[in-house]
């Protein structure tokens, strides 16, 4: 049985140029979107990242026992486990812009892995609600898998790749 490698005959198709200008074209609609300062939404990810490394540095010190109870700032009051739990819906809330946008496989496997270990830790949540160990972890883990969605934006690398 000899199988067919092009079923639809797309290698009879001529070969595609890219019209005259385009190139050009898109380097200044990049040029100009970037001199009147309206990157799509990127404002808030020094911000982000601010924050997810402050909760890793807070669910290492959780781990390692360095701390017993995490010591609350005198000025905001706030409970630890009200804070990690603040931290881990904002980064779940960060996490909703990415998980439906084209990324790489290696990505996309990366990914996947992680949720895997999110649903497990949710599993574990679930039936002690008040650790802040496992609030935590889930915050380390969320703050990593935005950071694989933010490293593999398209969008920005095809932004680096046309200058």
């Amino acid at each position: 049985m000899t199988r067919n490698r092009d079923p639809l005959n797309l290698k009879s198709l001529p070969p595609l140029e890219a019209p005259d200008g385009l190139w050009s074209d898109i380097e200044s609609a990049l040029d100009a979107r970037s001199g009147s300062g309206s990157a799509p939404r990127r404002g808030w990810v020094p911000l982000a990242m601010a924050a997810t490394v402050a909760a890793l540095a807070l669910s290492i010190a959780l781990l390692r026992g360095t701390y017993g109870p995490v010591p609350a700032s005198p000025d905001d009051g706030i409970d630890p486990l009200i804070r990690l739990q603040a931290v881990s819906s904002a980064l779940e809330s960060q996490l909703e812009d990415y998980r439906y946008g084209a990324v790489s496989a290696s990505t996309a496997d990366s990914v996947a892995r992680l949720e895997q270990e999110l649903a497990w830790l949710d599993v574990q949540i679930e039936q002690s609600p008040y650790d802040p160990v496992l609030w935590a972890e889930r915050v380390a883990l969320l703050g990593e898998i935005n950071q694989r969605y933010i490293r593999s934006d398209w969008r920005s690398e095809m932004m680096l790749a046309s200058y």
